[in-house]
């Protein structure tokens, strides 16, 4: 066993000062069934599960700083979702290093999709007790960025500004402009109204007002694509 725990390691890229909690991440809770041993990798899913719902948390809000809390919610389900992690997990080799109980080895234990996703949680949550948030936050973005990005690309999430720059540019070969025109003072619970309007071609294609000039501009650039865009398109 001890073989198997230095060859995971090395295969994972991960050096683990605490073996135990590799050999428990790779053990399926039907080798613990059969054999009477205690210990699976159930409690180390549970907390890889945490820490990889903030690392993606974390990744999406970086990646798509405009987008709202709705689409924001919708990426990040992508990154955690069953089918994601299972591919990473399948692309890494997780699945040959899994020990089972027999009937979960025949049954074709080391390919079914919930095994590989939860082995990649246990996986990420015994690196989070071994070496921290950033050696987690390192390996979980390394194996899930790839897969990843094709989902959240595929999913195509909207964004207003980025919409309206793509239209601007590809008719006119120049960028949509954003004036702040006004501000008015915090109020008593410290909100102030931002008013933007947005120029293409020194014309003025829409108005935006929020509680912030990005919010402002985002509603701008709304306002602009049903105003001149979804109406042509």
């Amino acid at each position: 066993m001890e073989g198997h725990v230095e060859h995971a390691a090395e295969k994972l890229g991960i050096a683990f000062r605490n073996p135990a909690l590799l050999r428990q991440a790779l053990t399926h809770r039907s080798w613990s069934n059969e054999s009477g041993i205690p210990g699976n990798n159930e409690t180390l899913e549970f907390l890889g599960d945490a820490v990889l719902g903030f690392v993606m948390a974390e990744y999406v809000y970086a990646t798509f700083p405009d987008e709202s809390e709705g689409i924001l919610s919708r990426l990040k389900s992508i990154a955690v979702s069953e089918r994601t992690l299972a591919s990473a997990a399948d692309a890494i080799g997780i699945g040959d290093l899994l020990v089972f109980g027999r009937g979960e080895q025949v049954s074709g234990g080391a390919q079914r999709t919930s095994n590989l996703a939860n082995a990649f949680e246990a996986v990420l949550g015994a690196i989070y007790l071994d070496s921290g948030i950033d050696t987690a936050r390192e390996f979980a973005l390394r194996h899930l960025a790839p897969v990843l990005d094709q989902g959240i690309r595929a999913e195509k999430p909207f964004s207003p500004r980025t919409e309206l720059q793509e239209y601007v540019q590809k008719k006119w070969h120049r960028f949509p402009e954003y004036v702040l025109v006004s501000q008015t003072p915090p109020d008593k619970n410290n909100i102030a109204v931002f008013t933007v309007q947005v120029y293409v071609n020194k014309t003025l294609w829409g108005e935006g007002q929020g509680n912030s000039k990005k919010e402002a501009c985002r509603n701008a650039a709304q306002a602009a694509l049903d105003r001149h865009v979804k109406t042509v398109s």
